[in-house]
């Protein structure tokens, strides 16, 4: 929070106006104008008996984990519960799924999260009807990967994975469907950005990404957007009004896909 505030004074300071009013949004918590001590102490008790739940969570060996599922439908109207749930490998879980169609495979592509390594890798899925197959890892750096954001572009095929621990934005070309990647280019770098997506629209390139401008460490509240003339540059222009979405509630990247005209 008090690197946002700098930031908005700077913007007064330089500019001599403030910034766009935003529409007010109900604020469901208390508000505490004039806190009182004992309100500081209730404070303080609850966020060490968090910190107090996280060491016992740890010590018990209490991991976090996720889990993908996929189901078949032609429309957005779908009942998850009828959804087929890929068994999480022992020791490791899976998430951040993405699904392309080539040669008449449905192929999901997914973050695989080693406990033992602590970092995440790209595996490969085959989706049938009612099933599934495990084709095995498909992209692994010295670093952590997750978000294994797929696309074509004409004859090819790329993936754009989260890379943020190696400060930079890079792309992957399908040398061998599904399994054999190799590194193409670095389309940003010296950036702590994550779950980025690009798009092509009028012969533009567009890309959408989560960056971090605070160096905290936070993704989940600045929405940042790129240009480029072509998809394989290092020219990619950030837009003035960056960010395009400061909203902890709707900034963070979900995927993309495209379904009768229309981008969601």
């Amino acid at each position: 929070s008090n690197f946002f505030l700098l930031k908005i004074l700077k913007y007064i300071s330089i500019n001599n106006s403030l910034p766009l009013e935003e529409n007010s949004i109900p604020f469901y918590n208390n508000t505490f104008k004039q806190p009182n001590i004992f309100i500081l102490l209730k404070y303080i008790l609850k966020e060490y008996s968090f910190a107090l739940k996280y060491k016992i969570f740890s010590k018990f060996n209490f991991k976090e984990m996720w889990s993908v599922s996929f189901l078949k439908s032609s429309d957005l109207n779908i009942n998850m519960k009828k959804a087929i749930t890929i068994i999480n490998p022992q020791n490791r879980f899976l998430a951040d799924p993405f699904v392309i169609k080539h040669k008449n495979r449905n192929i999901c592509f997914v973050e695989d999260y080693y406990y033992n390594e602590k970092k995440g890798k790209i595996s490969a899925y085959e989706l049938f009807e009612n099933s599934y197959v495990e084709l095995g890892i498909v992209l692994e750096e010295d670093f952590h990967l997750s978000f294994p954001f797929v696309f074509k572009d004409g004859d090819n095929i790329y993936m754009i994975p989260e890379t943020s621990k190696n400060k930079d934005i890079r792309l992957y070309k399908c040398t061998d469907f599904p399994l054999q990647w190799e590194f193409e280019k670095t389309l940003i770098n010296n950036v702590d950005a994550v779950d980025t997506l690009v798009f092509e629209n009028n012969s533009k390139w567009y890309m959408l990404t989560n960056v971090c401008s605070s160096s905290i460490g936070d993704h989940n509240s600045e929405l940042y957007i790129y240009e480029s003339d072509k998809l394989i540059s290092d020219k990619w222009i950030p837009f003035d009004s960056n960010p395009l979405i400061f909203d902890t509630l709707r900034s963070r990247n979900a995927g993309l896909f495209k379904l009768n005209g229309n981008y969601y």
